[in-house]
């Protein structure tokens, strides 16, 4: 048994005065737990952005070698297809481009003769132009056949028998085939 010897009122002033002792106690205790806190998220964010920039900056330094990486393989893909291309072009025929074989058939077409159409088609080896049209005499579209004929890389002249049907205003067709070699 405690016996005490203190009057009231000062019982009840150091019974109040040690519960704001304890108090200012445990805030105390909850600042310093809470200052920890922060301080500790404070850092944790801070080394996350220095891992966090230093893994963007991995990224970054791989990506740009990924990229250089495929810039050499397309280079050299480039390169390879050059050589390629430079070993097979002599094997390959010389082709006149399509304006050149209408402007050599064009050459030589007599004045009466006027075309309606020209087809161009082209083959591996050559090509084939159609020609259509109206002769003004049956003599001067075959005078034309035969200058045709001698043209260089023609291989085959063909023309329908209905060309030859009428003597004046003969609508005819001829198909040219040239031979590129």
């Amino acid at each position: 048994m405690v016996i005490n010897l203190l009057p009231a009122k000062i019982k009840q002033q150091s019974r109040r005065d040690y519960c704001y002792r304890l108090g200012a106690l445990a805030s105390l205790l909850l600042m310093v737990v809470f200052g920890a806190g922060i301080i500790i998220e404070l850092t944790r964010g801070v080394s996350a952005r220095v891992q966090t920039n230093s893994w963007i900056s991995d990224q970054a330094q791989t990506a740009d070698a990924g990229e250089l990486a495929l810039r050499q393989e397309a280079i050299q893909v480039v390169a390879r297809t050059n050589r390629q291309l430079a070993v097979l072009q002599p094997l390959s025929s010389e082709q006149l481009p399509p304006s050149a074989v209408i402007g050599l058939l064009l050459s030589t077409r007599p004045a009466g003769v006027k075309l309606q159409a020209i087809n161009y088609s082209p083959r591996p080896a050559g090509a084939v132009v159609g020609l259509t049209g109206v002769a003004g005499a049956r003599s001067q579209l075959l005078a034309w056949e035969e200058k045709i004929e001698h043209l260089s890389g023609v291989s085959r002249v063909s023309s329908p028998l209905s060309n030859l049907v009428r003597d004046q205003d003969a609508a005819f067709s001829l198909e040219i085939e040239f031979a590129f070699e």
